[in-house]
């Protein structure tokens, strides 16, 4: 989800309603000697954040239904963002910014929480979609990766077994002419069987699995240096096949960062949803001994 000119009218709407709330407070605190979250004023902002909670919550529900005509999807994640963060402050005017016992406390702590890491996941939805534009070329479906890994890999294969052949042309032209037959025959051989070990040892096993930056083809730079020497071992008729090998390993550490950057997108959720299913049901349990005791 991205932060721009279409959060404007939410943005608008939730200072509104927080401006409100603070016009409601100041006069109340004002003619009380404590704030009471049990009061008529107290009891509004208390139900009035855990509405706010509770729309945030949903859209986990709503997702679970994106062919129900409930409002459009980007709505409901902008509701989530603006009346998740503006639960926070309603928390704290209906406690009178003042913690409590042992269960207000601890809802207290998961509001800041939950709200805090809510604004962390969608700076970082915010950023993430920029990175992948700007770090990776050619942008895959994420559930399509594994299969355009192997068809690098397949075009690897076939890529070098060109190089091999033109390499065994060279060796059939040395032999047919006749000059330094032996010597160019042998460099010849060494060199393919030298390149042919860089390829079954560093390029496949690379391409074929996700590998860290720690990787020698890991870097850009280290990948055109790796690159350039077995250049030298070969004959200039598979520089062309060398640069399209080259091009595959870059392609394939795009598919890496795009894992990378996706894991990352999706991690703070292991927080994110925790903390607010928490916070949520212990609402739910303060409410409720409110009302009955």
């Amino acid at each position: 989800m991205r932060i721009d000119h279409t959060q404007r009218s939410w943005a608008i709407a939730t200072s509104i309603a927080l401006l409100v709330a603070i016009a409601i407070y100041v006069p109340y605190a004002m003619h009380v000697d404590r704030v009471s979250g049990g009061s008529v004023v107290g009891l509004t902002f208390g139900i009035s954040a855990f509405g706010c909670m509770l729309f945030a919550a949903l859209l986990g529900w709503r997702k679970k239904h994106p062919i129900w005509r409930v409002g459009r999807m980007q709505a409901w994640m902008r509701g989530h963002l603006w009346l998740g963060a503006l639960s926070l402050p309603l928390v704290l005017l209906h406690g009178g910014f003042h913690a409590g016992g042992v269960l207000t406390t601890v809802l207290l702590w998961l509001t800041f929480s939950s709200v805090i890491s809510g604004i962390i996941g969608a700076l970082i939805q915010h950023s993430i979609p920029r990175l992948l534009t700007r770090q990776v070329a050619m942008e895959t479906i994420y559930s399509q990766i594994g299969r355009v890994r192997e068809q690098l890999v397949i075009e690897a294969d076939e890529t070098v077994e060109r190089i091999k052949a033109a390499a065994k042309d060279l060796v059939g032209a040395s032999s047919a002419g006749g000059e330094t037959t032996v010597s160019a025959t042998v460099l010849s051989l060494s060199d393919t069987s030298q390149f042919e070990s860089f390829y079954t040892e560093t390029v496949r096993p690379y391409i074929a699995l996700r590998a860290t930056q720690d990787h020698l083809l890991g870097s850009p730079l280290r990948t055109t240096a790796a690159f350039l020497r077995e250049k030298t071992r070969l004959p200039e008729s598979a520089f062309r096949d060398i640069a399209a090998l080259e091009e595959i390993c870059d392609e394939k550490r795009g598919l890496d960062r795009q894992i990378t950057l996706h894991r990352v997108l999706h991690a703070w959720l292991l927080i994110h949803v925790p903390l607010s299913l928490a916070l949520l049901m212990l609402a739910v349990i303060h409410a409720v001994g409110a009302l009955l005791y």
